[in-house]
């Protein structure tokens, strides 16, 4: 109990004050400089359905090659190699760190069915990434983010997205203490190494532009619109 108590306080410190604006917490986690701002999402009705095997294997694509490994699949590319560094050298246990913060949004912005579908895809097409460098990445990624629940359970509520990668480092603990899910120390770095590269935001800006259909869903059918003749009688 003590331990948890402990825990829970240092998280607790990381998180804003309750007399903080939203604007201050903004220049406190991102700086001052100016961005540029991002368009709109689309409406539900106009976004492009995609298979839920092939999101996954665009998303673990996208990752691959910011952990510094041969892009398998180019039939879809995001930007999201510019927003990330890359590795010059490729590192499973950093892309396994990668996936991990990544995923955590997936059970966030999507229904729990299409949610658990994703993540399955995910961690099968993860795992075939990392089975040359015999690593096994859905055990890493289910183990990090079983951290991330913990720390739910902890604060009593829903991690900031903010704090989603610290609340991860920071229940990882040490390279001792993560020995069972990370082997070595240099294991060990490159995970909590990925897990410094900031917020998720692969899917939260998928999900702008994109829906996944389920192999079961039917394909969403065209919103036909009336037609009208002159004296105002509807053609079809």
């Amino acid at each position: 109990m003590a331990e948890e108590d402990t825990t829970a306080q240092e998280i607790a410190a990381v998180l804003p004050d309750a007399g903080e604006t939203a604007e201050a917490i903004a220049k406190k986690m991102r700086g001052s400089g100016r961005r540029t701002r991002m368009p709109p999402p689309l409406p539900p009705s106009a976004r492009t359905f995609i298979p839920v095997d092939e999101a996954a294997g665009w998303f673990v694509s996208d990752l691959m090659e910011v952990s510094g490994f041969v892009r398998p699949n180019m039939r879809h590319r995001s930007g999201y190699s510019h927003y990330r560094p890359i590795l010059t050298k490729p590192d499973p246990w950093y892309f396994a760190g990668l996936v991990a913060l990544e995923a955590s949004k997936i059970i966030d912005l999507f229904p729990q069915a299409k949610a658990d579908a994703i993540l399955r895809e995910v961690l099968e097409h993860a795992d075939a990434a990392g089975a040359r460098h015999e690593v096994r990445v859905s055990s890493v990624v289910l183990g990090v983010m079983g951290r991330l629940g913990m720390g739910q359970l902890l604060l009593h509520g829903k991690v900031p997205d903010f704090l989603i990668a610290k609340v991860m480092r920071m229940l990882l603990g040490s390279a001792k203490n993560a020995a069972r899910l990370v082997p070595t120390k240099d294991a060990h770095e490159q995970v909590t190494s990925a897990l410094k590269i900031g917020h998720p935001v692969w899917w939260k800006m998928f999900v702008r532009r994109f829906d996944v259909r389920l192999r079961d869903d039917e394909p969403p059918r065209p919103k036909l619109i009336p037609v009208k003749s002159i004296d105002g009688e509807d053609i079809i």
